[in-house]
């Protein structure tokens, strides 16, 4: 069994993940999720791919965190870990193939 991750650890996941959604919910509160371009424009999310993003954004802290910081018996631990990074990543593909 490995080792409980250190509390700064989990500060640091905390952080990062609660930075990533924060971004994405006022993303969606103003209607346009912004992400920089490394050269020349950016990209913009706007409705359901934003939705998607975010959905994605969630699933993927949900299953960082149960694979990381959970209490729960591997066994369970790891169902959830994939549902949640399955499911994740499914809706960021939906998100990104939609079209209106």
């Amino acid at each position: 069994m490995r080792p409980y991750p250190s509390r700064s650890y989990q500060a640091i996941f905390w952080l990062v993940f609660g930075g990533a959604l924060a971004y994405c919910v006022y993303g969606l509160i103003v209607g346009d999720l912004y992400f920089v371009g490394k050269s020349g424009r950016g990209a913009h999310l706007h409705g359901v791919p934003a939705w998607c993003f975010t959905a994605f954004v969630t699933f993927l802290g949900a299953g960082v965190w149960m694979r990381e910081f959970s209490t729960i018996s591997s066994r369970y631990r790891t169902r959830f870990e994939i549902l949640f990074l399955v499911s994740g990543f499914s809706l960021l593909v939906l998100g990104w193939n939609y079209s209106p």
